[in-house]
């Protein structure tokens, strides 16, 4: 007999994660994110996120959405034009989820569609780098592919996915 598959409880389902611009329709619900306290040394929160993306012609700020509800923020910077080092690389500048909203799958929902949008941009790799007090996300970020580089900038350590290049054939 063939055992039945394993039924995921809710919270465990894949998101259904829609990603878009930080806007005047939902700045106000981006704003009212919260950091988990144990995070709160190593996130930045969303007013120095979104501030720090709107003065970074390269930056893009994005909501992440379930539903119609708002449960997290990235910025992305884009390393192809950076004037003095330029890099094919899409840096993730900021993720973060919401406290209410984590341990449901849309940290891994979100670097998912990174990497498809990382791919359709034409980018060689994403690059991000993380804190190293404990609880730090980096065992999160190797889980999804991410290598640590050697790099430490500004006592954060860098990680690195390299994206199969496009019309490669795949392992």
């Amino acid at each position: 007999l063939l055992a039945e598959p394993p039924v995921l409880p809710a919270a465990l389902a894949a998101p259904d994660l829609r990603v878009v611009a930080v806007d005047p329709d939902n700045v106000d619900a981006v704003l009212a994110l919260k950091v988990a306290p144990s995070q709160r040394m190593m996130v930045a929160s969303p007013e120095r996120a979104l501030a720090q993306a709107a003065y970074e012609p390269r930056a893009r700020a994005l909501a992440l959405l379930e539903g119609g509800t708002v449960v997290g923020l990235v910025t992305l910077y884009d390393a192809r034009t950076h004037p003095q080092r330029p890099d094919n690389l899409l840096y993730l500048w900021r993720l973060m989820i919401d406290e209410r909203h984590q341990r449901r799958g849309l940290g891994r929902a979100a670097i998912a569609w990174l990497r498809e949008e990382a791919s359709r941009g034409g980018f060689a790799r994403i690059g991000l780098s993380h804190a190293t007090d404990p609880g730090n996300a980096g065992p999160f970020y190797q889980q999804l592919g991410f290598v640590h580089t050697g790099e430490v900038v500004e006592g954060q350590l860098r990680m690195v996915l390299e994206l199969q290049a496009v019309g490669s054939a795949s392992a």
